[in-house]
């Protein structure tokens, strides 16, 4: 497996789609945008896989869906 692999995911705030980030992994998307935001590791509650929580709030990832390309025929 490549190590340098990454996907994109959408970082969702409840129905608000607040953030497109580049991770390894949907875990590491949230926290990395978390931490970004000057939110202490420690203050990450982790709920799954793509699912934490700060201060009540629930985010969660969803790999991004690249948009269709129109072909002209």
């Amino acid at each position: 497996m490549d190590p340098n692999v990454t996907g994109t995911y959408e970082i969702w705030l409840g129905p608000n789609r607040i953030a497109v980030w580049e991770a390894g992994s949907a875990l590491l998307a949230l926290v990395e945008y978390l931490r970004g935001e000057g939110v202490a590791d420690a203050d990450i509650v982790r709920l799954g896989q793509q699912t934490v929580s700060w201060r009540g709030a629930v985010y969660r990832a969803v790999e991004s869906v690249p948009d269709p390309v129109l072909q002209e025929s």
